[in-house]
Parts: C-alpha cells; structure tokens; sequence
C-alpha cells in the first residue's frame, strides 16, 4: 500500500477559488505571555458551529480551501461513497455569502486586509465541509521533535532534527503498524497535516478531480 501527503493545489492556468471566513469570531487571537505563541486558533472541527465562507473567484474546485479546512462539492461525496473511500465524513453546516451580499462596512475590512474584493463570487454552489476521522502515526524517521507543550494555552513547539523550525521539504515515513486502514487520515496529534492512501489517488485521477497534489510518503 502506498501512502501520500495531501497539498492544496491552487490552481494551474489561474487561482481557484478559496474561501475566506466571514464571521472572524470563528478564528480565536491567542497571545501567550508564557510562551509566546501568537496565532488563530480555530474552530473547525465542532460540527455544531456554522461556517460561513465567501470564495474569491468563480473558479471553483472540487476540493477548496479555507482558512478553516477543506470543503467539497457534492460530486466529490457522490464518487467517494460510489468508490466506498473511507476514513471521512461530511458537514453541511455551512453557507457561501456571495459578493452583492458583503456589507459595504465588510468589503472595506477586507479590502484593508489585501483582498481583491470585486473579483469575490457572486455563485454560491453547495459545498460541505470535508471531515477526516483516520488516524496514523509518523514514524520516528521523520525526525520530528516536540519540544514543548505550553501548559497555559496547550501550544506545542515542533521542529525537524537539527533544524529550528518543521522542514517542510524533510521526508515523511508513516508507521504502518499505527495506521487504521482508512483511505484518508491525519497524523496523530496533529489536524493539520492530511494523509491518504493510493485508492485515493487512483479515484482522484479516475474522475478528474481537482484541487488536491499528492506526494508520496513511504511506510515503514
């Protein structure tokens, strides 16, 4: 069985869309005076709280990414179940705002923030929010390090072996023995990084899918 690393593909002959959320209140400002850690924390993972996003152009893929996490087009769910794809779910507790209905007030904080405000979607097509439930291990090979975990505000320090910081051209190895047999999952420990295996790919170039890159990862 082969393994991949899942990047966000943004868009070859021009961007794809990508979605912003509306209601910061979803984006937690953390600035820990014990640490130091200063970032958004998130709730994207509490399928009880709605998302709102707005696109940024009318160029949609069939994976998208948010500032929050994946969402989808329904074609994708369709193939996935017709393919029996495990190790995920879908939300639909979310809404796509589109352009004539942004508040001028808002367009102007975007436009403050850097955003081509005028080139947002006026679409708003069904999306659902793309939930990943597997769950493997990173093998020691990988030679990523916890260096701490922030008792105040549960911010954990990682970085590559000999390098400050996480090397993001380091290679990866997942500990097969950990992984749960799903066709997509996440490292333990951490919701960022997303995983799957080659069923994965084999569907994703079956049916002409869009928005994801794959770069294989061995398993040892």
């Amino acid at each position: 069985m082969k393994f991949y690393d899942i990047n966000t593909d943004f868009g070859r002959r021009k961007n794809f869309a990508y979605g912003i959320t509306y209601n910061r209140d979803l984006m937690l400002r953390i600035n820990c005076d014990k640490c130091g850690s200063k970032r958004y924390e998130t709730f994207s993972d509490d399928e009880s709280v709605k998302q709102t996003f707005m696109l940024t152009n009318n160029f949609f893929s069939d994976f998208m990414r948010t500032d929050l996490q994946r969402i989808i087009l329904p074609r994708v769910n369709e193939i996935f179940t017709k393919e029996k794809i495990s190790g995920y779910h879908i939300c639909d507790n979310l809404e796509i705002i589109t352009l004539d209905q942004i508040p001028e007030e808002k367009k102007k904080e975007l436009r403050r923030r850097g955003y081509d405000v005028k080139r947002f979607s006026n679409e708003a097509p069904e999306c659902y929010r793309f939930c990943v439930d597997g769950k493997a291990e990173l093998h020691d090979k990988s030679e990523i390090i916890t260096v701490s975990v922030c008792d105040k505000c549960s911010y954990v320090t990682r970085r590559t072996k000999d390098r400050p910081y996480v090397d993001p051209d380091h290679p990866l190895y997942i500990t097969k023995s950990s992984w749960d047999g799903s066709d997509f999952f996440r490292e333990k420990g951490s919701e960022n990084r997303i995983f799957c295996t080659e069923r994965v790919v084999e569907v994703f170039e079956k049916y002409k899918l869009t928005g994801l890159e794959f770069t294989e990862v061995e398993g040892l």
